[in-house]
């Protein structure tokens, strides 16, 4: 078993472990405001090279998707390397 701990990813891509699956996406909100009203794209499961998360990354950039922000939830040992991935991007 993995051991997530929360973590920004960048101002559009966060990895919070805690409260993300629910019918009722508000505790989500309230914990991370700066998610505001865009639509979450949740990707659930452990952070390994081969689960390549960056091409969801780059998909969100390519289709200039400020609507939606890419939420992690997991951990693995890719995990360093997908932060340092998202530095910088809005």
């Amino acid at each position: 078993m993995h051991n997530a701990h929360p973590a920004k990813l960048s101002n559009r891509l966060r990895l919070d472990p805690a409260g993300l699956i629910s019918d009722n996406p508000a505790p989500v909100r309230t914990a991370h405001p700066e998610i505001g009203q865009r639509k979450i794209l949740l990707f659930v499961g452990a952070v390994l090279a081969e689960k390549r998360v960056e091409v969801i990354v780059d998909a969100l950039d390519v289709m200039k998707r400020k609507d939606v922000v890419l939420v992690v939830v997991g951990d693995g040992e890719h995990l360093s390397n997908l932060k340092e991935y998202c530095k910088g991007r809005a």
